[in-house]
């Protein structure tokens, strides 16, 4: 155990010693990170303080945690597990550290130790005033003009130039990475390696398949079953049943005998059939296992052995025979199919490819023949103007057409209602 909790710990300090330099680079960056996402959070304080007309906010101040000082204990373990040591152990100290402190040290800031200080907001800047001002005002429309000039001084401050040298430099020298890798790689090695790990999988199922013995498995499973039904006392099985359908009704009349809601019913009718039906079963019992004993002997193993000697033999002679049909079928179709293919497929193929090839050179030869002929595009661009005229001209018809019907409709609904109205008049003329 000492030594599997030894190689343990070598490998995670391994781990560490291999992960370290990675570490050492990366935590640079992330301390300039957490800075950025620091003074950022400050500025949000600072800026609802300036909303509220407060003179300070409450700002987080950089604690200096010492890493070094929290290794303190683990000197201090060091030093008790030493004198348990072995005499072929050996213990490295690396750092001698002063086993009485605590876990850990830290310098916490401000004046109560709790990280956080109250600032003064400062100078305020003219857009935070014009800001505070218009949300005193209820100005939401102002609101909304100063933060969208704040955005447009964000943006216009954006330096794209270096952006873009930045992006192209790095696709420049990724896509420079990878012509490396993909031209110095052996890819005949990848894909001999591939096959090479196919195989050794089917060379173990191979070995592994014929090494088995599977007709000593198959010995070792029919002596379990037969140790299995020997041991099996078939009178025991009768007399077991039926005692558990005698308990089964016991505990039914006990559980409606019981039962308040039944109070006051008489159950001894149910008790005498149940006690009668009982002792009717009990000859049953001495039964039960010899039919299950004579139903497995005369009925199922007869049934079996004549399914294995005679249907499943016939059943594969029936599968060979119809996988020699299908063989001999291949066999002798495969000369009448590649003569089929040589003489008829393949000429068609390459005819057809061979014109399909020329047709789409020739559409391209004539394309580019008319994009350099000035007179071709000339014809084509009239042709274009004509289509369009006649095609506003339709337009134009069409139009004028649906304002007539309409004008036709509304006359002809105008002349009704006139005539209605004169109709309607009661003309007296002397």
């Amino acid at each position: 155990m000492s030594a599997l909790v030894s190689s343990t710990g070598m490998l995670k300090n391994s781990l560490a010693v291999a992960f370290a330099p990675i570490i050492s680079a990366v935590i640079p960056y992330l301390v300039k990170l957490i800075d950025w996402i620091s003074a950022a959070a400050n500025a949000v304080s600072r800026f609802f303080a300036i909303l509220g007309g407060k003179k300070t906010y409450t700002q987080a101040i950089k604690q200096n945690k010492n890493y070094a000082a929290s290794l303190n204990n683990v000197g201090k373990s060091a030093d008790n597990a030493k004198g348990s040591l072995a005499g072929f152990d050996d213990l490295d100290v690396l750092q001698k550290n002063d086993a009485s402190g605590s876990g850990g040290g830290s310098s916490s800031g401000g004046a109560d130790g709790s990280g956080f200080e109250q600032a003064d907001v400062g100078v305020v800047s003219d857009w935070a005033e014009q800001f505070k001002s218009a949300v005193d005002s209820g100005d939401w429309y102002g609101v909304g003009s100063l933060v969208a000039q704040k955005l447009n001084e964000a943006l216009s401050a954006i330096d794209w130039g270096f952006i873009q040298t930045q992006a192209a430099n790095f696709a420049t020298n990724l896509a420079n990475g990878l012509n490396g890798f993909v031209s110095g790689l052996d890819w005949n090695l990848i894909g001999t390696t591939i096959g090479n790990g196919l195989m050794t999988a089917l060379l173990f199922v191979y070995t592994f398949l014929t090494t088995f013995n599977f007709e000593e498995l198959g010995t070792g499973l029919a002596d379990g079953i037969n140790g299995a039904f020997s041991a099996i006392s078939w009178d025991l099985i009768g007399d077991a049943v039926i005692p558990g359908i005698q308990g089964m009704c016991d505990m039914v009349v006990a559980f409606l005998d019981e039962l308040d809601i039944f109070d006051g019913v008489n159950f001894d009718g149910l008790r005498e059939a149940l006690d009668g039906l009982g002792e009717s079963l009990s000859p049953f019992s001495d039964t039960v296992g010899s039919g299950l004993q004579w139903f497995l002997e005369n009925v199922l193993i007869p049934l079996a052995a004549w399914t294995i000697s005679e249907v499943l033999p016939g059943f594969l002679n029936a599968v060979a025979g119809a996988v020699d049909f299908v063989n001999q079928v291949i066999s002798d179709a495969q000369p009448m199919l590649q003569w089929f293919w040589d003489n008829i497929l393949a000429p068609i193929a390459e005819f057809t490819g061979g014109v399909i090839v020329s047709v789409l050179d020739g559409i391209g030869d004539a394309l580019s023949w008319i994009a350099e002929n000035e007179v071709a595009m000339a014809i084509l661009e009239g042709l274009a103007i004509a289509i369009g005229l006649v095609s506003a001209a339709l337009a134009i018809y069409n139009v004028a057409t649906t304002v007539f019907t309409a004008v036709s409709t509304a006359a002809s609904a105008a002349g009704g209602v006139l005539a209605a109205v004169i109709t309607a008049i009661n003309w007296h003329l002397c």
